[in-house]
Formats: structure tokens, C-alpha cells, sequence
């Protein structure tokens, strides 16, 4: 399979996607945060108190480390309305699939200085594009670089246009 196919895969696998919608590109951003960051790391599931694992479906919802990755990127790259919306929509669905009530966007990002966030993991569209797979497990947040956001975008909007054609 080539790259674009398995992020149109991973993609319509995605927690919160709508696939029947029509957006502007600007509203992929949440989208493409998921995105990007599904196609690029894979992040430790296990609980270090309990050393249970969590599943596909709790993950999102309840891996501190994909959330805060997560919340990091929609920081960087979503406007204020954004990320309200995202956040809200983000809860909704770990609710009502998880049944757990995700983390506060501010409560998570304030564990997070300007110089732990310079310290982390930086992903970059290189890295993703020139990884054979399977992706890395990390135990740390990580950092979504523009590159690899724009390309996210790139493909939501490509994906939606193929949807409406």
C-alpha cells in the first residue's frame, strides 16, 4: 500500500470522523492533529499502577500521553473557536464511546512549559514518510512539526473532495 493509502485508512478509522460532512480545510484541524499523530507513534498503553493495557477504543480517551499530544497540536495549529468546538466534540465521544469523561484541555496542557514542550519528541513529515513501519512506541508526549500537520490537512482535504466528486 502506498503512504496515502494507509493514512486514508488510518484516517476514516479515526475516533471523531465524519464522514458524511462537508468542511473548509480550516476545519480539518482537529482532524488532522489525529491524523497526523496515528500515522507517526504509537504511544505506550500501559497503565504504569495497574500495567493493564488499554484498548483501541479507550485509548484516545484515557492514554495520557496520546492526549496530551493531542492537545499540544490543536495549541499550535487550531484558532481559540477550534479548539473549544474540538474539545467539546473530543469529550462527547469519549463518553459515549470509552463512557469516561476526557481531561480538561487547559488541566493538561498546564503540565506542559515552554521548555518541557522544546524537550520533547518533535515529529516531522521526513520521519512519517520514511518510516517503514510499524510505528515507533513512545513513553512521552510528543510534538506535531508544521510539515507533518499541513500534509494531515492535505490529505483530509484531498480525502473530502474525492468523498464529494
Amino acid at each position: 500500500m502506498t503512504l496515502l493509502t494507509n493514512i486514508l485508512s488510518i484516517a476514516s478509522c479515526l475516533l471523531l470522523t465524519l464522514t458524511n460532512a462537508q468542511y473548509s480545510p480550516n476545519e480539518f484541524c482537529f482532524r488532522a492533529c489525529e491524523l497526523a499523530l496515528a500515522n507517526s507513534v504509537q504511544f505506550d498503553t500501559t497503565d504504569p499502577i495497574s500495567g493493564d493495557n488499554c484498548t483501541a477504543r479507550t485509548c484516545p480517551c484515557t492514554n495520557g500521553l496520546s492526549i496530551a499530544s493531542l492537545y499540544l497540536c490543536i495549541r499550535q495549529y487550531c484558532t481559540n473557536e477550534e479548539i473549544r468546538l474540538s474539545v467539546i466534540s473530543f469529550n462527547e465521544s469519549c463518553q459515549l464511546l470509552a463512557n469516561v469523561t476526557a481531561p480538561g484541555f487547559q488541566e493538561v496542557l498546564g503540565r506542559y512549559s515552554d521548555e518541557d514542550v522544546l524537550r520533547l519528541r518533535h515529529l516531522f513529515k521526513h520521519d512519517t514518510i520514511a518510516w517503514p513501519g510499524p510505528w515507533p512506541i513512545v513513553n512521552e508526549a510528543v510534538i506535531v512539526e508544521k510539515d507533518l500537520h499541513e500534509l494531515a490537512v492535505d490529505t483530509l482535504v484531498r480525502s473530502s473532495q474525492t468523498k464529494g466528486s
